[in-house]
């Protein structure tokens, strides 16, 4: 019992234990999908990542809780996925037929669209995963990301979909 107690003793002083504390900006359901806006701060260095969170159940498993994620972590990044959610809004929205396109962005995130009119959202890594998405869900995972300001921690106002057409 006493060499527990030393090795414990011995041991302990040289384990360090990093904290960090979360902050969630910005939260929503949409659909499938998870979305948050997060600050995270390491409280040992001080160092502080500001980042999107979108997390889905792998559709390629029913019965196995299975979740991925895409995670942005810069300003660039954001704006790229922006500028695709967007461009992939305009191909459904002129309503033609489109058998197969794809914004592939791995590592990152890939989106497609392989069968009409559904968008499939994978997290681009890998043996990755993917789901699905209705336009709706679309729509309202753009209009969510238009109150973010990357890098700000205060939001901005939503904006409609029509609104960021233009």
């Amino acid at each position: 019992m006493k060499r527990i107690i030393l090795y414990i003793l011995l041991i302990f002083p040289f384990v360090v234990f990093s904290q960090s504390k979360t902050e969630t900006i910005l939260s929503q359901k949409l659909g499938p999908l998870n979305f948050m806006y997060f600050r995270s701060v390491d409280l040992g260095n001080k160092d502080t990542v500001i980042a999107i969170y979108i997390g889905f159940q792998n559709s390629e498993y029913n019965y196995v809780v299975d979740i991925k994620h895409i995670g942005i972590t810069n300003k660039g990044d954001y704006q790229l996925l922006m500028k695709d959610l967007i461009s992939v809004y305009k191909v459904l929205d002129a309503g033609q037929r489109v058998e197969m396109m794809s914004w592939d962005r791995a590592p990152l995130y890939v989106l497609g669209i392989y069968s009409w009119p559904l968008l499939r959202l994978e997290d681009g890594k890998p043996n990755g995963g993917y789901t699905y998405l209705k336009k709706n869900v679309l729509v309202n995972l753009i209009e969510t990301m238009s109150q973010i300001e990357f890098g700000n921690e205060s939001l901005l106002p939503k904006k409609s979909i029509a609104d960021l057409l233009y």
